[in-house]
């Protein structure tokens, strides 16, 4: 089983969160991925706060955990659910769009409950580490 990191759950583990530190030990670290577009929000806001500190933690984490790359699959399963919700009337912001892509194919996310409604109309497992 394949856990991608929402950027909530990331940003628990630069803060030392005790649970998630936990639950992300516990777990064969082969086993945890962080999707490219989490690994960019988080840099993104670590380099515009200037924490260099937690940009180092997260250059580690890197190092442990694979940073899961996009691929053409990826693009046409996020165009698949964006048409979907769409027509629904339940769109969607982009970078959460290609999270929920790129995870549909990897196996359950790792999540508080802000990814829930994908849960079923999206082929999203939503595993919360949050709690």
């Amino acid at each position: 089983m394949i856990f991608a990191l929402d950027t909530n759950i990331v940003s628990y583990v630069l803060r030392g969160n005790e649970s998630i530190m936990n639950r992300c030990e516990s777990s064969d670290n082969d086993a945890i991925v962080i999707p490219l577009i989490v690994y960019y929000e988080i840099k993104r806001g670590l380099i515009s706060a200037n924490a260099t500190t937690k940009l180092t933690s997260l250059n580690r984490l890197c190092g442990i955990w694979r940073v899961d790359k996009l691929t053409p699959s990826d693009m046409d399963t996020a165009a698949q659910i964006y048409v979907r919700r769409k027509k629904q009337g339940r769109p969607m912001d982009d970078a959460d769009l290609l999270i929920a892509a790129q995870v549909v194919s990897r196996g359950p996310h790792a999540d508080n409950e802000q990814h829930a409604p994908l849960r079923q109309q999206d082929g999203l497992r939503v595993v919360n580490w949050a709690q």
